[in-house]
């Protein structure tokens, strides 16, 4: 019988929640700061339901209190010697053995262990209730003994499980504030590589919630999948909801378009000229740096075209983006040809799927998608207690496609209302789950129109403004467009003074194998750096 099964059937017998003593055992293993505040949990070991959790909570505090850092995988040892000295019966020896062995993944992702969920919403809570429990049973048995007295004291004892923090925190001198804050801003969930992910990668932190905003048809729905795409790498625990727009399907086939490079459609497959990172100067022949993959330059005429011709490039021209790295690269964009392939079958889709999977070690990306309005605040939430206390399933990225289509749990009759509403529950969760929450949403008339998105390009009501942490604009011309290219700015950020709408990072995308994201450089000194303007 598996693990969880035989927890589950223990606790369920003595009327508690099975999947809290998981998660607790699992951040005593992983987490000094869960280990920190539960050690002042007095015989934190006698409010565990099994003996095998029991067992572990007792060891990982021991081990904490005397060597000031959670056990790790040092469990497997003292597992060990308790079995040389026999402290530790053999039946519940092999359930810690198989309880390591199904937290396994857990431990190899424990940076990313939500150690302050796990200890405001589960650990507290839980022991707070097991204590209340322990002491109506003992009342219960004085009772039955006609210790009526005694009884009553044990009722008025008040219960010992208390998280002990201040009310309010000095923020000069709190060393544990300030060091969580630190790690915080330092310490990303996950990256974007280049300069797409200097713009980006501070803001990917617990407790955030930021959107993409752009008109219609700007491929918010592609970025956003590859956001979720490059969070389930990091071994972030991920759900993905789709609101109104696209099916399970639609979700399916674009994600695996975007892991194979191919597309399912045979016009996308045949040879093609495809968008890529080259360096101005390389097209106009001033790089003399020995690394460069091309000898020739581009024609002025070429330079000068609105819309330059791949096919009338010099012979043996190569786009050269070999110094991307360095802080001097101007970055630019041209073509590369790309060979006819055969179009993509579900077959290979499902083998490119399962080496992904493998890749990030079964980690669980949950996706689902609803018609519009349909899914709620409220109900999304439920859906995160259900995978929760089903699956000890916490996310650590929420990714929502997108708030236009979102529902809203508020009866006002007046609809901006209505939209606050929903962006503020949103809010909310991100802040309850300690999660990092990204959306998307659409901007007003005139972003079709707008050379860059700012803050006044909102739909319906500005208080979305006041409610998230950021917004990115998606801004594109025609011409831009036509050559493959996006341009990424913050239109407004939190404590992001240093940018501004003019601080843009040029985005390179090629849609037609998926890929939103396949370079990026920074906008020089606000003039567009590529050929045709």
């Amino acid at each position: 019988m598996k693990i969880r099964e035989r927890l589950k059937r223990s606790q369920k017998e003595k009327g508690i929640d099975p999947n809290s003593e998981r998660l607790i055992c699992t951040g005593l293993i992983i987490s000094s700061r869960v280990c920190t505040e539960l050690s002042e949990i007095s015989e934190i070991e006698n409010l565990m339901v099994s003996d095998f959790t029991s067992w572990i909570a007792s060891t990982c505090i021991e081990h904490y209190r005397e060597h000031k850092s959670s056990i790790g995988i040092h469990i497997k040892d003292a597992l060990h010697l308790a079995k040389r000295s026999q402290s530790i019966n053999e039946y519940t020896a092999s359930l810690v053995e198989e309880f390591l062995q199904s937290i396994s993944s857990e431990y190899e992702r424990s940076d990313k262990f939500n150690e302050k969920y796990v200890l405001e919403k589960i650990a507290f809570p839980y022991f707070k209730a097991r204590a209340i429990k322990n002491k109506i049973q003992e009342a219960d048995a004085l009772l039955k003994s006609g210790h009526i007295e005694e009884a009553q004291e044990a009722i008025e004892k008040n219960c010992k499980v208390e998280r002990h923090i201040e009310e309010f925190i000095n923020p000069f001198n709190n060393q544990e504030v300030l060091k969580r804050a630190f790690e915080r801003q330092d310490n990303p969930l996950f990256t974007l590589p280049g300069p797409a992910g200097d713009l980006i990668n501070v803001q990917l932190h617990r407790g955030n919630f930021f959107t993409f905003r752009g008109p219609a048809k700007r491929t918010k729905s592609f970025t956003l999948l590859e956001l979720a795409k490059a969070a389930s790498k990091s071994r972030c625990n991920v759900a993905f909801i789709g609101a109104g727009d696209m099916t399970e399907e639609e979700y399916a086939l674009r994600l695996a378009t975007n892991l194979s490079g191919r597309s399912n459609l045979e016009k996308d497959c045949k040879e093609r000229w495809s968008p890529c990172l080259d360096c101005v100067k390389n097209q106009n022949n001033s790089c003399a740096k020995p690394e460069r993959l091309s000898r020739v330059g581009l024609s002025e005429e070429t330079l000068n075209e609105k819309m330059p011709d791949p096919e009338n490039a010099p012979r043996g021209y190569r786009p050269c983006s070999v110094c991307k790295d360095d802080h001097d690269f101007w970055g630019s964009s041209w073509w590369e040809k790309k060979s006819q392939v055969e179009p993509l079958t579900w077959t290979e889709a499902l083998r490119y799927g399962n080496r992904f999977t493998r890749r990030i070690k079964g980690r669980d990306f949950k996706l689902k998608s609803f018609p519009s309005k349909a899914i709620t605040p409220n109900k999304l939430e439920s859906f995160l207690e259900r995978w929760r206390d089903e699956q000890n399933w916490i996310p650590d990225v929420i990714i929502i496609d997108y708030m236009d289509e979102f529902g809203s749990d508020s009866r006002d009759d007046a609809y901006r209302h209505r939209e606050a509403d929903k962006w503020s529950r949103i809010r909310a969760i991100a802040m309850k789950w300690d999660c990092l929450v990204i959306s998307a949403d659409q901007s007003d008339s005139s972003g079709y129109t707008a050379e860059t998105i700012g803050m006044k390009n909102f739909n319906e009501d500005r208080r979305r403004n006041d409610i998230t942490t950021g917004c990115i604009g998606l801004n594109q011309t025609e011409s831009e467009k036509a050559r493959g290219i996006m341009r990424w700015s913050w239109a407004f950020l939190r404590g992001g003074a240093s940018y501004t709408p003019a601080h843009q990072v040029y985005v390179i995308q090629d849609l037609a194998c998926g890929k939103p994201l396949v370079g990026s450089w920074w906008r020089k000194y606000g003039k567009e750096n590529f050929c045709g303007k």
